[in-house]
């Protein structure tokens, strides 16, 4: 059986026994990688997040990948994950701070505001998954719910796992 199988197995039996019992923070490891996952609401069909967290243990207790290493794997993910999280792309490579910033090419526009996926990445074997909405006459910035379907959902939890391997160079 997939790890990504069974992270999803187990996903669904976190929230089957969280019925009426939302939010809950939901943790699943694999290896050195420990999957954080906030969320807000899931029913037979949806699930609707608040954010998820990615970290790999081994990396953020060393001296983590090198930034050329970090750029390969940020390219990887923007290229399987990409799709489910509206066309990821490198924005920034931050030198000094050993971040990256993958944020989503294709915008939704509702009622005037404009929500967007940003994926932070860290040398130290950290991601963080957020999605934000914009409004453009307030100009404010705030962090809001994204729902995904079971079967988005699955594809993501395993595309999530197959990258779960960080590389050690």
């Amino acid at each position: 059986m997939s790890q990504g199988k069974n992270f999803y197995d187990a996903f669904n039996t976190a929230s089957r026994q969280h019925v009426n019992k939302h939010p809950f923070v939901f943790r699943y490891c694999i290896g050195d990688t420990e999957f954080t996952v906030d969320v807000l609401d899931s029913d037979k069909f949806t699930t609707l997040f608040s954010k998820i967290n990615v970290i790999n243990k081994a990396l953020a207790q060393g001296e983590g990948v090198n930034m050329e290493t970090l750029s390969q794997y940020a390219s990887r993910f923007a290229a399987k994950l990409g799709p489910a999280l509206q066309n990821l792309k490198i924005i920034e490579v931050d030198e000094v701070n050993r971040k990256i910033l993958l944020k989503s090419t294709k915008s939704l526009n509702e009622h005037g505001r404009i929500s967007s996926y940003e994926v932070v990445m860290t040398s130290q074997g950290a991601i963080d998954i957020t999605r934000y909405r914009c409004d453009r006459n307030a100009k404010r910035h705030e962090v809001v719910p994204f729902a995904v379907t079971k079967e988005t959902l699955q594809l993501f939890i395993q595309h999530l796992c197959d990258l779960s391997c960080w590389p050690t160079v």
